[in-house]
């Protein structure tokens, strides 16, 4: 054996034997710097851990956001019916058999003018006083019963005022104070067709 080939036979026996030191009895290879009888680590007792540690405490950069506090929801407060309506009602179903009266007592009729005139600006006063005072909204509730009934009393006590302007069994100055018109009036109002004049007028004309 020449020089070259037994320094090629050495290095070759020292590489094997010390891959051969690298492996436990088991022939498994070890790990350099990791201890084979406690791969979880050793307690302060020196006793191999059989489980891994608890882990250590987060930094605080990897902490989450904290979380806003929710803005508490403000409750509603319940809408104030509108009480002109109900109002003005109750006063043409005063006014109107005070304007029928009016045609035998002229101070009927002037009642009925009054309360028609005023009816508008007490329903206006009424309804600041219920926003303002829920006293006077809960005498409101109770007297208009406000409800979907109560939003028909205007209407109906319009309608029975014009009826009776047409039979002329209201006076038509007093029915115009309660919103009424001639007949007339309602024809060309509702047709667009002007009546026709009257036969004297005509042969004036």
């Amino acid at each position: 054996m020449t020089t070259l080939e037994s320094e090629w036979a050495v290095g070759a026996g020292e590489a094997t034997g010390a891959g051969e030191s690298a492996q436990d009895g088991t022939g498994k290879r070890e790990v350099p710097g990791k201890d084979a009888e406690a791969p979880y680590g050793r307690t302060a007792s020196g006793n191999p851990r059989r489980k891994p540690g608890p882990r250590g405490p987060r930094s605080s950069s990897s902490s989450s956001t904290p979380r806003r506090p929710a803005t508490p929801r403000t409750p509603r407060k319940p809408s104030m019916p509108d009480y002109r309506p109900g109002i003005v009602g109750i006063a043409q179903l005063v006014a109107a058999p005070l304007a029928i009266a009016g045609q035998r007592s002229p101070v009927a009729l002037a009642d009925a003018a009054a309360i028609t005139v005023h009816a508008a600006p007490i329903a206006e006063g009424l309804q600041a006083a219920a926003q303002m005072d829920a006293r006077v909204a809960a005498i409101l509730d109770r007297v208009l019963q406000i409800g979907p009934y109560a939003m028909v009393v205007e209407p109906i006590v319009s309608l029975v005022v014009q009826l009776a302007a047409n039979h002329e069994v209201i006076p038509i100055t007093a029915a115009r104070g309660l919103g009424a018109m001639s007949r007339d009036e309602l024809i060309e109002h509702v047709t667009g067709i002007p009546a026709p004049a009257p036969p004297g007028d005509q042969a004036a004309a």
